[in-house]
């Protein structure tokens, strides 16, 4: 929630002019140690609660930087430090406050009374002294939350007080009866006692409980899982409530404007944990609060989107004109302004991340290049394209698909069959159609593990898939995209093993026929040693037991289904189906499969069977 559109402040610490415009809603400091990064956020807590730190007064011969000083040597010019809000609010907000105006303290080495307070209307020359009444109940409904780098106990202490404070104030019936009823236990319990204290003393006697529920509360602990206080926690822990706490003060209070200034954040935080604050403070708090932090984590300076801007600190030579005397002072300039890049490349080369890339790049260049040309190629394959195109997983599946089709129908293909290479390229490749080519394409995966996985990531939350994996999978991923992992052929032999995910092309060919393959020497078709559970369970099977392979499935333990085709396997079969003359009866199966692979991809096709198939198919 961004009110504050710049921030102007002169001869403050480290600063000795400085403007810093284009605020955003989250607004990031970064840059070298010791370059004054903290001195936006502690003038901004100067600004409006008079301390430059947690607890820390103003400190004329601390808090004003050393150019001013040496200025100022002779006594010639006054010792000053000025900071200057630009707020835009809605419009109509306050009567006597136009929407864009600007409020600046001064504060004065000399003048130990409150800060001179000046304000006036953004685009006009005149500047006023005086308040009215919309001013003050500006400030008045403005707070300003200061959390310093070193969030000791004492701190969190503090606020965990503001926080019983506000239930303090404001008391409702339920803490009233509560604290009644307290007060008559208390006093059943103690009246044995009481009555011992009278006789012997002729006093009467009595217990009470505090009457400010301040007094109760303080005595209370906030305890964490597992009956910990939170004080005993570590400071990750403790760190990450100080947000979560300032936020349930901003939105109960009765000011409305509010703002934080947050020092390195990422303290004491796994970088996991850093990225999931970044992401609540951007997409929640964001929304109470217009938020100021330094940093140096690239969990905040991630942030990339209209919420945020981030500027790089650093320092630079400053002279005064009068005398040859020169400082170092604090510059600031813009990395990113609500989400724009500004081109600004110095910040991560000071942060050490563009060393980070580039050992990186040096270890997984070589890995990238190869990936690259694959996808290049790939990409170029599918511009040549000028027909509709099936994907499959592998060279296997192209030529016992073209096999399939020759046995059972008349005339060319109307489509072309590529190979991907494995089911995730498949997905990549799906994803990727509409923007190179204008033909459709048909996914085919396997209905196997990695074929479920895949199409799963190519659906997405945008094409919600059933949980259930008993039928085969579609996902219509555009109007030329469409995927499905294959669909349990009209076989015996497959009934009663839907959900064994473990259903290749082979499988869309008769267990005598795969029998015949894998029982011819030299032609395993099958993995001796493993086979794959039928129940809903993906693992492998490494070990057949004490019984044999051929013992488990003469049992019925173990069908074919549940036999993993091997690589040379897969090779057996092709080279069965181009030398072997087997019945073309055994093809029957993939006619529903490419049935809706036609009706994708090209609808208007008439399906041609040969003469021996025109009564079966």
């Amino acid at each position: 929630m961004k009110w504050i559109q710049s921030v102007e402040i002169e001869h403050f610490r480290s600063i000795y002019k400085l403007r810093v415009d284009n605020l955003s809603d989250i607004n990031v400091f970064s840059g070298l140690n010791d370059v004054g990064k903290s001195n936006v956020i502690k003038a901004l807590n100067l600004f409006y609660n008079d301390h430059v730190d947690w607890r820390t007064a103003l400190d004329f011969d601390l808090d004003t930087n050393t150019f001013h000083a040496h200025r100022s040597k002779k006594g010639k010019n006054r010792k000053f430090i000025s900071v200057k809000l630009t707020i835009s609010l809605p419009p109509k907000r306050y009567k006597t406050l136009d929407s864009n105006f600007w409020i600046k303290r001064e504060w004065d080495r000399d003048n130990l009374l409150p800060p001179l307070q000046t304000w006036g209307t953004v685009g006009t020359d005149e500047e006023r002294s005086d308040t009215t009444r919309g001013l003050t109940e500006f400030l008045n409904r403005s707070s300003f939350y200061y959390v310093p780098a070193i969030r000791g106990r004492d701190y969190l202490r503090d606020l965990l007080r503001q926080f019983s404070e506000f239930i303090a104030d404001k008391p409702d019936a339920v803490l009233k009866d509560a604290s009644d009823s307290l007060s008559g236990a208390i006093e059943n319990r103690s009246q044995d006692l009481r009555i011992k204290l009278k006789n012997t003393t002729g006093l009467d006697f009595n217990f009470e409980l505090p009457q400010d529920l301040m007094a109760l509360l303080d005595a209370a602990a906030l305890m964490t899982e597992g009956q910990i206080p939170l004080g005993m926690r570590g400071d990750g822990i403790q760190g990450l409530t100080v947000p979560a706490i300032l936020s349930y003060l901003s939105s109960r209070s009765t000011s409305n404007y509010y703002l934080w200034g947050f020092e390195e954040p990422e303290n004491s935080l796994e970088y996991r944990k850093g990225v999931e604050l970044a992401n609540s403070l951007r997409d929640q708090y964001a929304l109470q609060a217009q938020i100021f932090m330094t940093s140096h984590s690239p969990a905040f300076l991630a942030m990339k989107d209209s919420t945020a801007s981030i500027y790089r600190v650093a320092r630079k030579s400053e002279s005064y004109s009068r005398t040859s005397h020169t400082e170092m002072v604090t510059a600031i300039e813009p990395v990113l302004l609500r989400g724009e890049e500004m081109g600004n490349k110095l910040l991560p080369e000071e942060l050490g991340f563009y060393q980070i890339a580039r050992e990186y790049d040096e270890e997984f260049r070589d890995k990238f290049e190869i990936q690259n040309a694959k996808i290049d190629s790939l990409e170029a394959q599918i511009q040549r394209l000028s027909e509709p195109v099936l994907l499959v997983e592998g060279s296997h599946d192209v030529k016992t698909l073209n096999y399939a089709w020759r046995k059972l129908y008349r005339g060319a293909k109307p489509f072309k069959i590529v190979d991907a290479d494995n089911a995730k390229a498949i997905t990549e490749l799906a994803r990727g159609w509409d923007k190179v080519n204008k033909e459709c394409v048909f996914a085919l995966y396997d209905h196997d593990t990695e074929g479920i996985s895949a199409i799963r990531k190519l659906a997405g939350k945008k094409h919600p898939l059933p949980h259930s994996t008993t039928e085969n999978l579609v996902c219509t991923y555009s109007a030329k995209v469409l995927a499905m992992t294959l669909p349990i052929p009209a076989l015996p032999d497959r009934s009663g093993n839907a959900d064994n995910r473990n259903l290749t092309l082979e499988f869309y060919f008769p267990d005598s026929l795969l029998k015949e393959i894998d029982d011819t020497p030299g032609c395993e078709l099958f993995n001796r040693k493993k086979y794959i559970k039928v129940e809903n369970n993906t693992k492998d099977e490494p070990n057949v037991g004490q019984k044999g392979l051929a013992d488990l499935m003469t049992s019925g333990v173990v069908t074919m289904a549940n036999r993993q085709v091997t690589e040379p396997g897969k090779s057996c079969l092709v080279q069965w189906l181009r030398d072997e003359d087997i019945d073309d009866m055994h093809f029957l199966a993939f006619h529903s499969l490419f049935a809706n692979i036609v009706a994708h991809l090209q609808p208007d096709f008439e399906l041609k069977p040969r003469t021996k198939f025109e009564n079966l198919l």
